[in-house]
């Protein structure tokens, strides 16, 4: 079994001046929803945001777990 878990900010979108202004990078999303729909592979985003903003955020792909703070 594998996970593949990526942090949000400054890794899934660029680092910017004001939180409420990030945005994913599309293809690093669909790269993880391509992962997590893979055979004995689970794919996450994970953050100190709450998970509320992170799944308003990303529009996270099935298969996409989100864990925040």
């Amino acid at each position: 079994t594998l996970l593949v878990a990526s942090d949000f900010d400054g890794t899934l979108s660029q680092i910017v001046d004001h939180p409420s202004m990030a945005v994913p990078h599309e293809e690093g999303l669909r790269a993880l929803g391509c992962l997590g729909l893979a055979p004995q592979t689970y794919a996450a985003i994970v953050s100190g945001r709450a998970v509320n903003d992170l799944r308003e955020r990303t529009q996270a792909p099935k298969g996409v777990f989100l864990i925040g703070g």
